[in-house]
């Protein structure tokens, strides 16, 4: 089974120099050695129309599992919605990325949900 790497949105910005949109961040290559990258969402979804977002998010993460990776990047409620997910997916917990500087790479940040699950199962 492929390990993915789930990115809510890939920020952009428009190159003058090259007439196009591209990408803002030149760090996704770095990225993709814990996975295949996924990008949910484009600038085209709606950040105010949460329910079509959280719709796209729940069938692009259908397959979602403890072993993929969360890259947090683009609107903050869009990777607020992305977590919510995942973490309705997760049986233990959820591996984001979170990129150091100094070191020019990616780090994992593991949490753990099931100790999440439990408490608000118990209410």
């Amino acid at each position: 089974m492929t390990t993915r790497v789930y990115i809510p949105q890939v920020p952009q910005h428009f190159d003058d120099a090259q007439q196009k949109m591209v990408t803002r961040f030149n760090t996704l290559d770095q990225a993709e050695k814990f996975g295949e990258l996924v990008i949910l969402l484009d600038r085209n979804d709606d950040v105010w129309n949460p329910d079509a977002v959280l719709a796209t998010l729940e069938r692009k993460m259908r397959s979602f599992k403890d072993t993929d990776y969360l890259l947090p990047m683009g609107s903050y409620p869009f990777m607020m919605w992305t977590a919510m997910v995942a973490m309705s997916k997760a049986r233990d917990y959820v591996q984001h990325l979170q990129w150091h500087q100094r070191e020019k790479n990616y780090r994992v940040i593991t949490t753990k949900v099931t100790r999440y699950k439990q408490w608000h199962d118990a209410k």
